[in-house]
Parts: C-alpha cells; sequence; structure tokens
C-alpha cells in the first residue's frame, strides 16, 4: 500500500495503522506520516515517562501515546465483552519502549500488575503484603512510612486498598481492606503542620506528608486562625 523508504527497506517493517489513513508505525517504535507519498517521521515529545504523537484525523490532531499506535498497526485489537476498555501494556515494564515485540493489549488490572512486577512506582508485590501486615498490625501510615520507606499518603493508600487493592493475600484469599479512623494530631503534629501552614503549603500536600487527612488539616488551620485573631 505504502512505498517504504529505499534506504529502510531490510531494515525495518512498515505497516499501516488502522483508523489513521496515511499513516504509519515501524518496528523500532516510531510513527510515520506517509500521506501524498511524502515520507516524514512526526514530531515526538516526551510527558509523563513515555512519548507522545500527534497524527491529523479528520483534520483535527490527535495527541496520544506514540506506543498507542504502533500497537494498533502491529497487533490488532481482539475482541472484548462489550463495556470492557483494553489498555497498552508495555511488557518489560519500560514504557519509553515502544517497540512491537514489548506491547501487548490488556486491561487495567494486568498493567497494574506489570507495574509491581517491575517495580516502576517504586514499591513491590512484597513492599504491599508488608506494609498490609504492620497496618493489621496496628502499625500507624507514619510508622509504617518509616519501616518500607516510602510516604505516609502511598502507606495509606496501600493498606486502604485504595491502591492495587486487587492483589490478593499470600494465601489466595480475597484482600480486605484496613479503615480505621483517621490519626489522633499529637502536639509534635500540629507544630509541624503548623509550620508548613505558615511556609504556604497547601492543604493537600501538607496531608499527603505526614498521612492524615486534608479535613484534619483544614480544622486545625481554622483553629490557628481563631487563635490568631482573637490576640
Amino acid at each position: 500500500m505504502f512505498n517504504r523508504p529505499e534506504e529502510e527497506k531490510t531494515e525495518t517493517i512498515f505497516k499501516p495503522i488502522p483508523g489513521f489513513p496515511g499513516y504509519v508505525a515501524c518496528n523500532d517504535g516510531s510513527v510515520w506520516s506517509a500521506r501524498k507519498n511524502s515520507w516524514r517521521r512526526l514530531k515526538e515529545w516526551f510527558c509523563k515517562d513515555r512519548w507522545y504523537v500527534g497524527p491529523f484525523l479528520e483534520g483535527k490532531q490527535v495527541k496520544y501515546p506514540r506506543a498507542y499506535f504502533v500497537l494498533r498497526a502491529f497487533h490488532p485489537a481482539p475482541d472484548v465483552v462489550p463495556g470492557r476498555r483494553l489498555i497498552c501494556r508495555h511488557l518489560d515494564g519500560n514504557a519509553q519502549d515502544d517497540r512491537p515485540n514489548n506491547l501487548a493489549w490488556g486491561s487495567y488490572q494486568q498493567n497494574s500488575q506489570d507495574v509491581l512486577y517491575h517495580g516502576r512506582h517504586g514499591f513491590t508485590i512484597e513492599t504491599v503484603r508488608r506494609i498490609r501486615e504492620l497496618a493489621q498490625q496496628g502499625f500507624t501510615y507514619p510508622e509504617i512510612a518509616l519501616q518500607v520507606g516510602c510516604s505516609p499518603e502511598l502507606a495509606r493508600r496501600l493498606s486502604a486498598g485504595k491502591t492495587a487493592g486487587y492483589l490478593p493475600n499470600p494465601d489466595g484469599t480475597r484482600y480486605t481492606s484496613i479503615r480505621r479512623n483517621p490519626l489522633p494530631m499529637d502536639t509534635d503534629l500540629k507544630a509541624r503542620v503548623a509550620i508548613d501552614l505558615q511556609a504556604g503549603l497547601s492543604m493537600r500536600k501538607i496531608a499527603k506528608r505526614f498521612g492524615i487527612s486534608k479535613d484534619q488539616v483544614w480544622k486545625y488551620s481554622r483553629k490557628v486562625r481563631e487563635i490568631a485573631s482573637s490576640n
């Protein structure tokens, strides 16, 4: 359908991208424009640990990860159950490697399992299970963060099942999230929160930093303002 550049006939493979007439993907992970028999590699930009390209479709530019177009060209999407969406997986955990042999269609759960398996977000399956064990033993989120080497917010999300909640227990049983009352604010914690408030940090950042809720930070900031106004 398309004429390949003469210098790359024996070295690379080009395939048209379904749904994007005039564009082809290469087995080296690049995307090309082949409209009007004029070959041009699409401009790429890096954002959030992966490469993006912007081909045009019906006069409008479609900005999407480069891997998506390579996957569509070399691995047609399989039939799925209506309402279920497939996404692009990077089998080696490297989101910058968009070669066809490193890409595959999969579910959100499979993609999250890839992230855990390769430890791309700074924690592995063993880390998740360790955090859950400590949470079940009654350790607070800051204490868990110190032992495991993560942030209190990540410890809270992993123990509450908001992150990697699909991961079963070691015995294969379904994981039951740990939900507890908000961490009480002692004198030392209140002092550190007050320092961050005076420094101008947002309530969201303060809550994540100390593993407490934004509501706790808001209530305490209101008390601080009341005390300051009374003086």
